[in-house]
């Protein structure tokens, strides 16, 4: 987390102390307090009075419906293509939209949606209390007051999802809009987190429609993770992947919805994990624009990053050649049909990878500098991602030494993870190992897979934190396990990657209970990753550009920025999960049978 710089040093400090409190108990559980349900009876009547607010209509709400309505403080945020108009906080719903609509210049014509939180519970919190209940797995569903005086600032959850802005920033931004110092703030600003019904109102529809929101999205159940509603998932990937593909051939490496904005960092690996992706979504329907698509990408990525020294090639950014750039790079030359335009920049890299290995099967994870490969914390990646482009190598062409070295590998690597053990090491080595499985059957790779599987879906025992729209990612809260990392789509994608083989594996070797296990769990992380799809509905009525965002995945419920491996590897898992279906008939995967589970 950055502070402000800005600030005053007083008060970073103070802001400094509050984020400690927030990390060293971002495991503890507060109160919870369930949203607040709205009748389909007071939703409509918020649509109505939206429309009268906006000079639609002059109907009047049923009394009985606008009763309990009364008893909220109300935000009314006006929003049109992606920008908000006005926003207003009122002591009635009637007064927040009266005093938003006033303050168009243009006149109400031009709203698309409204955006109100009905807020309630409100709880003033002390110093104790901060780390507990301002971490971020209440973003987007708890709001954020901070009062001195008679000034009050108030941060609405819906609206703190639309600008990604956390509670440590929205406390900065407090401390500026009200000219306080550190002292200040911690002697006499009063802190309150609220609940707030959360409700968008669609002015574009006839009448205008009004839809309850958890944190400015829609909960998905597992009953829509079915196979119309993953096909669904990844057309809307690969609509986005395509939209974000510029007509120089590169691709977009991070992008904000709501700024419209794209980031100006960039990472090899995860560029070269989508130029993968291209070529399967090419492959897997069957579209030449789609691989012509993939072979400009290549084509761009070698242009700008493609290096040559001796007789190896390099992927080189910023300074930095990583062994698993050079190897994903050299699979997803491999991979497309047209690889014998590249050729030459093949074969250097795959020659990298070999130079990197070493006599015990490590591998050196860092050509330049070399002095990274001490990070212990690289050898659950870049290893992982060079025995899939070697395990692909053998496939094509078997190979006596390379198979040799590999298997070196494999037993150096299994002996390391269980020295070290990390989620994010097994992905990687499932789908290394189940390919040069299907090729040689050694029941040694087969075990492995199957015991580092099993232990990864211990990582989901505790996905749903606090609230519903968690369930099923793959992140693990409790403090023992904080250096698994942050939730994130990306690894939930990965991870989904690897189970698949591994589901596979099991249906091949008959052992139902493992596959049912597997299924289940490839499920749940369906239904996050549903859950995190940006759609073309009234849950983006923050964006700035729908064509760049729908189908698009939020980084975690509560940050909404898309980085394109959140994509990449999700929808790589959904091609080899319909790849499956469509060759295995009947499958307890998706099959909508809970008992078959």
């Amino acid at each position: 987390m950055i502070i402000d710089q800005r600030l005053p040093t007083v008060l970073r400090v103070v802001l400094c102390t509050l984020v400690l409190l927030l990390l060293a108990t971002s495991c503890s559980r507060s109160e919870m307090t369930d949203p607040e349900t709205l009748e389909a009876s007071e939703l409509a009547a918020i649509a109505g009075v939206v429309e009268a607010s906006l000079g639609v209509s002059t109907s009047t709400q049923p009394a009985d419906a606008m009763l309990r309505l009364a008893d909220f403080q109300a935000y009314a945020a006006l929003w049109s293509g992606g920008r908000s108009l006005a926003r207003a906080w009122g002591g009635s719903l009637d007064e927040a939209l009266e005093a938003a609509s006033s303050a168009v210049e243009d006149g109400p014509a031009q709203v698309e949606f409204v955006e109100i939180s009905l807020a309630h519970g409100f709880r003033t919190l002390d110093l104790e209390s901060l780390g507990s209940d301002l971490t971020s797995i209440h973003r987007g569903v708890r709001g954020l007051q901070v009062a001195h005086g008679d000034r009050i600032l108030r941060f609405a959850p819906s609206d703190m999802v639309a600008s990604n802005l956390s509670f440590e920033r929205a406390l900065s931004r407090a401390a500026r809009t009200l000219e306080l110092d550190g002292q200040t703030l911690i002697q006499e600003a009063q802190v309150a987190t609220f609940e707030a019904a959360q409700v968008v109102v669609d002015t574009g529809e006839e009448p205008a429609l009004a839809r309850q929101l958890l944190r400015g999205n829609r909960l998905v159940s597992m009953d829509q993770v079915s196979r119309e509603g993953v096909a669904d998932l990844g057309l809307g990937m690969q609509h986005w992947m395509l939209n974000n593909l510029h007509r120089d051939g590169r691709m977009t490496y991070m992008y904000y919805p709501t700024s419209g904005k794209e980031s100006d960092s960039n990472n090899m690996i995860r560029q070269w994990m989508a130029s993968l992706c291209l070529t399967r979504m090419g492959l897997a329907t069957g579209d030449a624009s789609v691989l012509e698509a993939a072979q400009s990408n290549i084509r761009y990525n070698l242009a700008q990053f493609y290096r040559v020294e001796g007789e190896l090639g390099l992927i080189e950014y910023d300074g930095k050649v990583k062994l698993g750039a050079v190897a994903l790079a050299a699979l997803a030359i491999l991979e497309h049909p047209e690889r014998e335009q590249f050729a030459e920049p093949l074969t250097r890299l795959i020659a990298t990878t070999d130079h990197l290995w070493r006599d015990d099967g490590a591998f050196q994870t860092f050509y330049r500098p070399a002095s990274r490969s001490a990070d212990p914390n690289l050898h659950n990646f870049s290893p992982g991602e060079t025995l899939l482009l070697w395990a692909s190598l053998l496939k094509e062409a078997p190979d006596a030494d390379r198979q040799r070295r590999f298997m070196q590998s494999f037993n150096y690597y299994r002996d390391w993870h269980l020295a070290n053990r990390k989620p994010s090491f097994i992905p990687w080595h499932t789908q290394a190992y189940y390919l040069e499985w299907q090729r040689t059957g050694d029941p040694r790779l087969r075990d492995w897979i199957f015991e580092m599987n099993d232990w990864l879906l211990d990582m989901q025992v505790y996905s749903r934190q606090a609230y519903d729209d968690t369930e099923g990612r793959f992140y693990d809260p409790r403090p023992e396990n904080r250096h698994f990392g942050p939730p994130h789509a990306s690894s939930t994608g990965v991870y989904l990657e690897g189970l698949i083989d591994a589901y596979q594996l099991a249906m091949a070797e008959g052992d139902d209970h493992r596959a049912a296990a597997y299924a289940r769990s490839m499920e749940l992380g369906l239904r996050s990753a549903m859950q995190l799809q940006f759609r073309d509905d009234e849950t983006g009525w923050f964006v700035r550009d729908r064509a760049r965002t729908v189908g698009g995945l939020r980084t975690t419920v509560y940050n909404n920025v898309i980085r394109v491996d959140n994509v990449q590897h999700t929808l790589m898992a959904v091609m080899k999960i319909q790849d499956h279906l469509a060759r295995a008939g009947e499958s307890p995967l998706l099959s909508g049978d809970p008992a078959g589970r």
